[in-house]
């Protein structure tokens, strides 16, 4: 098989699970590259393989926008990402795309792909579907149809064969991060990417490791942790802020501080190479310590984004957090302490949850009073430990995600641990409560007022607060 050129796909976010519509108000229309896909084009490209690059979210295409973009050159193949929010565009997209270009090979991947590696293949348009870390799939994949070679011996693959559909070997993990390529950036639309927090405006994303040691039970991000090196890290930042300008960045890690002398070490490789940059992360509250946090600022960390998720040491238990409340109000007083912004993640409706328990989380995000506070709602998605634990005791009556990806039923479904106190209705309205409560008040709204250093973040805060109550009254 000839091979002109492999067109990737971003697909647009159509459909979101557990965010409570003012919570976009607040944070705003973010856009963020695809870090994964643009591994896949970099890996690609290394080996001679030109690269069209579609991010449909980030350029606000629909369908037919895609289609006439492809028309211009036919696509022979086709590589669409997704997870298990954006599969049901994605899966419109390989109808369209099959409809049309009715020669042309569908491959799909992202997290989602391990879960349901045959269901994903029998009610798409899809003909591969890559399972895992997807870059020495992809490369073996890709070559195999060049040569005209058998597919069962490529490890993480799934794919349609005459009539059949086969499931391959699981591929390893990668062990040795630094051997990937920096993601394909020069293909992308940077210029398009945006984050409503961003100081600078013009930013981007970054990962330094891959897979998480911490098994929350709503998380989906597990796996052993690997880390790239410090050097490798900060020399891919230095190559951004060469090449496009950029530097503000915003760490996509679960746990971006899991190994401690890994943070230091990356703080220091900063620190030596004199970088002025500013740069954000996530991690957890038992994750950091003063001496820390104190490092991480002189090297340009401005934010960090904590999952608390509950004020309610049972609830904590629940969501096999392994934290206390003592943890979190510490993390949080020593940030500031650091100068360096908060903002925290909260949950409500999470299985065993009551109305008062939801009062106690309100409550405590209060206390801890930090810079940004995100409310949602509690969903149930496959791969969780909550949604297995709810099929198996049938809070749930059925896999209905499995349903949806086998086109039993037409949209995404939205699981939620509804009790006799609320529905999910309910609870979105309780969310959108908790975001007034919280942040109209005086004391928040001052000590936004005296951190804005530039014209960019009054533009971000003005417009997030406009936001905010427009979103309030339409949705009330």
């Amino acid at each position: 098989m000839k091979i002109d050129q492999i067109t990737l796909i971003v697909p647009p976010f159509e459909r979101e699970i557990g965010v409570v519509p003012i919570c976009s108000s607040i944070v705003g229309t973010r856009i963020f590259p695809s870090l994964g896909l643009g591994y896949i084009a970099a890996v690609l490209e290394n080996v001679g393989h030109k690269i069209r690059y579609i991010d449909m979210y980030a350029e606000d295409l629909k369908i037919k926008d895609l289609l006439s973009r492809l028309r211009k050159s036919p696509p022979s193949i086709v590589g669409i990402t997704s997870d298990v929010v954006t599969y049901y565009t994605a899966r419109k997209i390989a109808f369209a795309i099959k409809r049309k270009f009715p020669d042309s090979i569908l491959i799909t991947g992202g997290p989602h792909t391990t879960l349901y590696p045959k269901e994903l293949l029998i009610n798409s348009s899809f003909d591969f579907c890559v399972r895992g870390e997807g870059e020495h799939t992809i490369i073996e994949l890709i070559d195999a149809l060049m040569k005209n070679q058998p597919l069962k011996d490529i490890k993480g693959l799934s794919y349609k064969e005459n009539g059949n559909i086969f499931v391959n070997e699981n591929r390893p993990l990668i062990k040795d991060l630094d051997k990937i390529p920096f993601p394909a950036r020069h293909l992308m639309p940077m210029d398009k990417y945006c984050s409503p927090i961003a100081k600078k405006g013009k930013f981007t994303t970054i990962m330094g490791s891959r897979g998480c040691p911490f098994r929350c039970s709503y998380c989906l991000e597990q796996g052993p942790l690997r880390l790239r090196s410090p050097k490798n890290i900060v020399d891919e930042i230095e190559f951004v802020m060469q090449n496009y300008d950029i530097s503000e960045f915003y760490f996509h890690d679960s746990t971006f501080t899991a190994n401690v002398k890994h943070a230091v070490r990356f703080c220091q490789e900063i620190i030596k190479r004199k970088l002025n940059i500013i740069w954000e992360c996530k991690t957890r509250v038992d994750c950091v310590s003063r001496n820390l946090l104190g490092l991480m600022k002189y090297a340009g960390c401005e934010r960090i984004h904590y999952g608390i998720e509950t004020g309610n040491p049972r609830i904590m238990k629940v969501l096999n957090k392994k934290l206390t409340l003592k943890q979190a109000l510490n993390a949080i007083n020593w940030t500031k302490e650091a100068n360096i912004e908060v903002l925290t993640y909260f949950m409500i409706g999470s299985p065993h949850e009551n109305l008062n328990t939801i009062a106690d989380t309100l409550r405590f995000a209060k206390k801890l009073d930090p810079d940004f506070a995100l409310f949602s709602v509690t969903s149930a998605g496959p791969g969780m430990a909550i949604y297995e634990a709810a099929l198996k005791e049938g809070v749930f009556k059925k896999d209905y995600w499995m349903d949806f990806i086998l086109g039993n039923i037409p949209d995404l479904p939205r699981l939620s641990f509804e009790t006799d106190e609320y529905t999910r209705e309910d609870l979105v309205k309780i969310a959108k409560k908790m975001y007034f409560q919280f942040y109209f008040r005086p004391r928040l709204i001052l000590k936004r007022l005296r951190k804005i250093k530039s014209k960019q973040e009054l533009y971000n805060h003005v417009y997030g607060l406009l936001n905010l109550i427009k979103s309030f009254f339409e949705s009330s």
